[in-house]
């Protein structure tokens, strides 16, 4: 029901012109309902970690930052009834934060999952650093745009909403820094038959294991668009899971097979 209402909202900030609107159907895959047991050799075909948004909604319950109106004892409290329990969600590797590319002469497969700082300040508060579980796209239309020096035009309006884990901590991390962004790689051996079927069908994912942290969750309005050469204005309402990654899988979510996994350093 939250689900439902969160895109209902998102429609209405579609602009009070707008000429015409579509809304995307969206559909629920089959989550799991607890993580992997950490020495799990190989997952269940189909495997797609626990649910993001069910995560989110159970620590936007009681997390979130404090508010002008709470005393210190009251956001101690709230936040101490959080669960902290480790879950396991698959991250989105098929946005702009994430790349995939083969190598034919090496037949190797790298993946990248780039850690975005989302350029994010809102009312004072500045975000850490960021990567998306789940992106869905909600819905579209067009407006006309007429600005302050005469120049109109119909403008595409695009609508989605992403849960994103948010890095509470620099610390035993497993992102590095290549060409000055931190990103998390995997590199994988592969034929190219084999890397063809796995980009072409989409069967990679990266299972994230972490801990939520306080404040545990925000939220963030993104807007981008339009520009003179871009006659598109894209909103995306973002909400924020603050939390400790503990283990990073990179497998096949299609027959389970787990290609590498990382741990912190004991």
């Amino acid at each position: 029901m939250r689900r439902v209402l969160r895109v209902a909202a998102l429609l209405l900030l579609l602009p009070s012109v707008l000429s015409s609107q579509t809304a995307i159907a969206l559909t629920e895959p089959a989550y799991a309902t607890a993580p992997p047991a950490m020495n799990t050799t190989k997952l269940p075909p189909g495997f797609i970690g626990q649910n993001p948004w069910e995560i989110y909604e159970s620590l936007a319950a009681v997390g979130g930052p404090r508010s002008e109106f709470e005393t210190t004892e009251a956001y101690a409290a709230r936040l101490a009834a959080a669960p902290r329990r480790m879950v396991a969600a698959t991250a989105e590797l098929w946005s702009g934060d994430a790349s995939l590319n083969y190598d034919a002469d090496k037949a190797r497969l790298t993946a990248c999952l780039l850690l975005s700082n989302a350029g994010l300040m809102n009312g004072g508060r500045t975000f850490p650093q960021s990567f998306p579980l789940l992106h869905e796209e909600t819905g579209s239309g067009t407006y006309r745009r007429n600005d302050l020096y005469g120049a109109s035009g119909a403008v595409r309006a695009t609508y989605a909403r992403e849960v994103r884990l948010a890095i509470n901590s620099g610390k035993d991390v497993p992102f590095k820094k290549y060409y000055g962004a931190p990103e998390l790689r995997f590199e994988v051996p592969m034929t190219p038959a084999q890397a063809m079927q796995a980009k072409g069908e989409k069967q990679l994912g990266v299972l994230v294991f972490f801990a939520p942290a306080p404040p545990y969750v925000t939220t963030y309005q993104k807007t981008t668009g339009p520009a003179p050469n871009w006659l598109t204005r894209t909103t995306t309402e973002q909400f924020f899971i603050f939390g400790q990654i503990k283990a990073v899988w990179f497998y096949n979510k299609t027959d389970g097979a787990i290609y590498e996994k990382w741990q912190p350093k004991k």
